[in-house]
């Protein structure tokens, strides 16, 4: 956001609102900033016991509010922390007939990335129902018109909600829970231990006598290892957190601009470019803890325009309504 897929036409915002008086739009407004609440967290002074609690109290309400329906609730189940714990608290406030739902793939059976036997352990343990919908390479390939079609956006994910959904429909599912947007508020992700890291290494390393080239030729050298050209930018844009972030979860480096935009749209782009500049007008001013900062950003760029983006078009595809608890303004402020 702003930007979206058609000419002319911008996103309002997250949190905004605006009028439209007599054909004209008015300008947008705020009227809630999730960036608030990350900003204000390390100014609390508070005992874990009591955020304990407190997070406690706030997780079991957010979830007993999601399971308000007049037909049955289901959960996308996963191997992760986070879908099982919704299950969890979905049976202890009392959801009956509950039944999760995984995706597998032959293609990972009997390794780590497969979710299903995890899954099945967890299902078994609570006491629920379990259906394991296993996608072949011909189904796959059968879909992707469908999928494609479906995205209001491009995007590189959302392929395992769509199917996700997709088994929820046909076991006549018309309400699933997501524990989505868990590993942004309880730092699930490497990156909230290995960018502190890196950007205090980084610190270390400024007043060090030809620093910066060393950190241009290791940028260099992983950029050959993983074939992504983005880390040559490495001594560039590891000069704070938003910047390491964008390192991390940017897509293609600025140079791939030219063979995918043309000449003169790239140039234009890449004339206003400034990673830290792009992250600070999507995310604002971060926390100086650079774990909280690691927070807000990935909840207003990453969660807000690519994980809840694409659970919206792939779980409405298959005339599903995806609930997702862990994404609450309430529960954010505990």
């Amino acid at each position: 956001e702003p930007h979206t897929w058609f000419r002319d036409i911008r996103a309002l915002p997250a949190g905004h609102c605006a009028w439209i008086e007599q054909g004209r739009l008015g300008p947008a407004r705020c009227w809630y900033d999730i960036g608030d609440a990350w900003r204000r967290a390390d100014q609390r002074d508070a005992a874990v016991e009591d955020v304990a609690q407190r997070v406690q109290a706030a997780l079991r309400e957010s979830v007993a509010r999601h399971l308000v329906a007049d037909v049955p609730v289901g959960v996308f189940l996963s191997g992760g922390i986070d879908s099982g714990a919704m299950v969890g608290l979905m049976v202890e406030a009392g959801a009956r007939e509950l039944e999760g739902v995984t995706i597998a793939y032959d293609e990972f059976a009997g390794r780590h990335d497969d979710e299903a036997p995890v899954a099945a352990k967890l299902a078994a343990h609570y006491g629920i129902g379990h259906t394991v919908r296993r996608v072949t390479r011909d189904e796959f390939l059968g879909d992707v018109p469908r999928i494609l079609d479906a995205m209001d956006q491009p995007s590189i994910d959302g392929v395992n909600t769509w199917y996700a959904s997709k088994a929820a429909a046909e076991r006549g599912l018309k309400a699933v829970v997501s524990g989505v947007g868990g590993d942004e508020l309880f730092q699930g992700y490497p990156d909230f231990r290995t960018l502190p890291r890196l950007l205090s290494l980084r610190c270390w390393l400024r007043p060090v006598p030809g620093a910066a080239s060393l950190l241009a030729a290791a940028g260099r050298v992983q950029a050959r290892r993983s074939g992504n050209r983005r880390w040559r930018h490495l001594a560039e844009w590891s000069g704070n957190i938003e910047g390491l972030w964008w390192l991390r979860r940017s897509v293609c480096p600025p140079d791939d601009l030219v063979e995918l935009m043309g000449p003169e749209p790239a140039h234009e782009a890449l004339a206003a470019f400034d990673a830290t500049v792009w992250v600070r007008e999507m995310a604002g001013p971060v926390p100086e803890d650079s774990k909280l900062a690691i927070g807000q950003i990935d909840s207003m760029i990453f969660l807000r325009n690519r994980l809840l983006r694409d659970s919206d078009w792939a779980s409405m595809d298959h005339s599903v309504e995806l609930r997702t608890p862990l994404v609450d303004a309430y529960l954010l402020g505990q």
